[in-house]
């Protein structure tokens, strides 16, 4: 394939996948990924899109930001950038029980085995689920590969992710860094339905 190729190469003329050209193209788990993207209805043309925007339209401010939660997400300590994005949470427009949920979860006081074994009780502490790792809240909550067909069922292409986080909340500190805000909400019920 032409390396200029776009998605118009890849589609058929009858407007679904062109499932030979994506087969010879690529591995047969991205076939399955590219392959439940929903077609469009129309033939509109594609449009520049800034997802940290409500307006999709970049703007300084929103770059801005973006920047600087990347520059100190590994700094999520800071008391004032704290205290603000706890702020924001609270103004979110989700339930309320959802909103102390994942509050809890953040602060790693919801009850996983590894959080049982703290106040002393006898646990083996391995995730019932999968039986491989040690039940934490990021496990319960992200990493069990148990879960991986709910994330990708819910947030595929919606939470692009950087890599290895040590506790939940720097997880979710990451994505609220990367998506929007309606995008964020999703993830906050989806983190609850779990």
């Amino acid at each position: 394939m032409d390396g200029n190729a776009t998605n118009n190469y890849l589609i058929a003329p009858s407007s679904g996948w062109n499932m030979p050209l994506l087969k010879d193209t690529f591995n047969a788990k991205d076939v399955d990924s590219i392959f439940r993207i929903p077609m469009s209805l129309g033939r509109l043309e594609d449009d520049i899109m800034w997802h940290y925007e409500e307006t999709s339209t970049f703007t300084v401010k929103s770059g801005y930001w973006i920047g600087r939660c990347l520059v100190e997400s590994s700094s999520s300590s800071n008391p004032r950038l704290l205290k603000s994005w706890w702020n924001s949470f609270w103004k979110t427009k989700i339930l309320l029980k959802v909103k102390i949920y994942v509050w809890k979860a953040c602060n790693d006081w919801i009850p996983t085995k590894v959080n049982i074994a703290r106040k002393g009780v006898q646990t083996n502490g391995l995730c019932e689920a999968c039986k491989a790792s040690n039940e934490t809240t990021l496990h319960s909550l992200w990493e069990c590969r148990k879960l991986k067909h709910i994330r990708e069922e819910w947030l595929y292409g919606i939470v692009p992710l950087r890599g290895n986080y040590s506790t939940f909340f720097d997880l979710v500190w990451d994505v609220s860094c990367l998506v929007n805000k309606e995008h964020m909400e999703l993830f906050y019920v989806m983190v609850w339905k779990i």
